[in-house]
């Protein structure tokens, strides 16, 4: 069911899903999803694609377009190992009048712009057909996007398209990006940016969230990779006080035993770069109380993990000590070895198998 049958070993494909609709309007397709392959060769080793598939009403593939550093990318900007597709988000028609119907957010998890493994979000625009029409960059030196990037952040290894969250503030739609290898606080605690993004692509405004900024709370641990996963929840709360709701992943957070994972539901206000919380801080780090202080604010309501149970009024944040050994070893290795993963794409297969290894032995 993949017309030409263009994968080979090792492509990943299957990195990342997300639905565009119906993409060719009139064309024989009834619905399209573009498709990561963050393993994709095209033009080196590991520079990634997305596949844009075009299905019947029975999921038959139709007819497909991809995008890598050799096929319909404009000025093949891919380097190896930048995992292009590691994450996707389709964001509609960012342009409004201009000449594509979609644009398509795609993560590049790897990119080396500012330094090693910062990353980068592409926003491509689409037509009818998938062809890419033109493209914004957002990286640590690309797209007016001005926060702080640190090596190995990973930025954009997770996406979730957040409509038009500011209203008629100066964004035309918002993109949630995770950085799951962000160091505020200490190593690999993970971040959320919102970037509030213009009509072509760039950023207009952008909110951080993390052990350091955007009011949160809770104190994360090493390693937690918060940001690892996103979720657009909309307006979860209804009549109360926030514009918007986003799940956010941290597979690495250490609630009832290493590296058991938690999921944040945080509610947020749609203005960027301006919130606050009300908080009253109890026994063991546990929270009560959390409300709104303002028409301005953000406030997270509840950690899903084990030994958290979902309330909308009370969590506990007396998580058992981080566990630093399987990813501390493979960033280690990484710092040591500047180019490491530049060397050859299997070396570093064989170090993911490794630390997955490693981190079964800790139990």
């Amino acid at each position: 069911n993949f017309p030409g049958t263009p994968l080979d070993n090792l492509d990943e494909f299957g990195s990342s899903v997300v639905s565009l609709g119906d993409l060719d309007g009139g064309g024989p397709g009834t619905h399209a999803i573009a498709v990561g392959a963050g393993g994709d060769d095209d033009g080196g080793g590991d520079r990634g694609a997305v596949y844009i598939l075009f299905l019947n009403e029975a999921g038959t593939v139709l007819s497909s377009q991809k995008i890598s550093d050799l096929v319909n990318f404009p000025g093949a900007p891919l380097d190896n190992l930048d995992d292009f597709g590691t994450s996707v988000a389709s964001l509609g028609d960012l342009d409004g009048g201009g000449a594509s119907v979609l644009a398509l957010a795609a993560g590049a998890a790897f990119d080396d712009d500012g330094g090693i493994d910062r990353g980068a979000v592409y926003i491509l625009f689409l037509d009818t057909a998938g062809t890419v029409l033109s493209l914004q960059k957002l990286s640590d030196t690309q797209g007016n996007f001005n926060d702080f990037f640190s090596d190995l952040d990973e930025f954009g290894g997770a996406l979730a398209s957040m409509v038009d969250i500011d209203g008629t503030g100066g964004g035309v739609t918002a993109l949630a990006v995770g950085v799951a290898g962000d160091d505020d606080g200490g190593e690999d605690r993970g971040a959320l940016h919102i970037l509030f993004l213009n009509s072509d692509g760039t950023c207009n405004a952008s909110q951080k969230i993390s052990d350091f900024y955007g009011n949160f709370p809770v104190p994360l641990g090493n390693l937690d990779a918060f940001g690892s996963s996103l979720a657009y929840l909309g307006d979860l709360d209804g009549a109360g006080p926030s514009f918007a709701a986003i799940a956010v992943g941290a597979h690495g957070d250490d609630d009832g035993g290493p590296a058991r994972g938690a999921a944040y539901i945080l509610f947020l206000d749609g203005v960027a770069n301006l919130f606050t919380l009300t908080y009253t801080a109890g026994p063991n780090g546990s929270i009560s109380g959390v409300s709104r202080a303002s028409a301005t604010s953000a406030r997270i309501v509840w950690l899903i993990g084990a030994g958290r149970p979902p309330s909308s009024t009370r969590w506990s944040s007396n998580s058992a000590p981080s566990v630093a050994a399987p990813l501390s070893h493979r960033r280690a290795q990484r710092q040591a070895l500047p180019r490491f993963r530049r060397s050859e794409p299997a070396a570093r297969r064989s170090l993911e198998s490794t630390d997955r290894a490693h981190a079964l032995a800790l139990g």
